[in-house]
């Protein structure tokens, strides 16, 4: 009963959600990546020449985590507080499940929407990208200068990496496993902090990406460094034959099925917290100010 109360919710926040405006925001969201990787190739100036994009799938993961973010913010975060508006809460608290199925319903329809409108955002970023061409000789031989046997693996591996049909199939695991982690914490936030929720969510995200960057054990508790470990992995660039200064920021050694793990576990916490939250704390409704 409660694993189809939980369905019959996403459904109905989901067909509830095919709005005019919900799907505007949606391609909003969804065309800031390509729009800014045009604008990027059509004025970065490489070597004297134009028509550039520098590292494409560090670029792409950059915009579109950026991308998830937002869509995660605007549609995880604020479940309970919908409902305290809707005045609808104390409704569900008398019914059986009630508020953890519309909950978890709610969370279900946040990462359909992120999934649905990074990945749009991600094909069309990588139909962007095989019209630009990036000289990837000029910078590892005037930025990085390996030897000679060390360039040569340089750069066969930034050319495999930064193929667009690579760039896909490395960065849409991640896209679906950051929307899940993602939205349960911001569900969580929300839960913590149902009137001022995007702001903590907004501050959460800038103290996730940078420690995530952080050479320390404390990076390891963020999603942002599980998801760009997986990322790499999967395009199969070798981070290692990198300057240290470089390999030891944006990658470890570590097998993926470990960071898959990580990322898995830290969204049963945050959901299994958001539970318990839901069983143990009341919300102040409309009606009882």
């Amino acid at each position: 009963m409660f694993v189809r109360k939980t369905l019959a919710t996403f459904v109905f926040e989901f067909s509830r959600s095919l709005t005019t405006s919900r799907i505007a925001t949606s391609l909003v969201l969804a065309l800031f990546a390509p729009v800014m990787l045009v604008l990027i190739g059509f004025t970065v100036d490489i070597n004297g020449v134009r028509n550039q994009i520098p590292f494409p799938l560090f670029v792409l993961s950059i915009f579109h985590l950026l991308a998830l973010f937002l869509a995660v913010l605007l549609w995880a975060t604020p479940v309970v507080y919908s409902e305290l508006e809707g005045k609808t809460w104390s409704y569900l608290s008398v019914r059986p499940y009630g508020k953890f199925c519309s909950t978890l319903g709610k969370y279900l329809n946040a990462v359909a929407w992120a999934v649905l409108t990074t990945t749009l955002s991600l094909t069309a970023s990588c139909l962007v990208i095989s019209y630009f061409v990036w000289d990837v000789s000029f910078f590892v031989d005037n930025q990085i200068r390996p030897p000679e046997d060390v360039a040569k693996q340089i750069r066969e591996g930034l050319n495999n990496a930064n193929s667009p049909v690579v760039i896909w199939y490395s960065l849409f695991p991640c896209l679906i496993l950051g929307a899940f982690a993602f939205s349960a914490i911001f569900v969580h936030i929300g839960l913590l902090a149902h009137k001022r929720g995007m702001v903590f969510a907004v501050i959460y995200g800038i103290v996730e990406t940078a420690f995530s960057f952080l050479p320390a054990i404390v990076r390891q508790l963020t999603i942002g460094f599980h998801l760009r470990n997986i990322g790499l992995k999967t395009s199969n660039l070798d981070v290692s034959a990198l300057p240290p200064q470089f390999s030891n920021i944006l990658a470890t050694e570590t097998a993926i099925w470990v960071h898959v793990l990580a990322l898995l576990i830290i969204t049963a916490i945050h959901l299994g917290l958001a539970i318990y939250w839901l069983h143990s704390r009341e919300y102040i409704t409309a009606e009882e100010v």
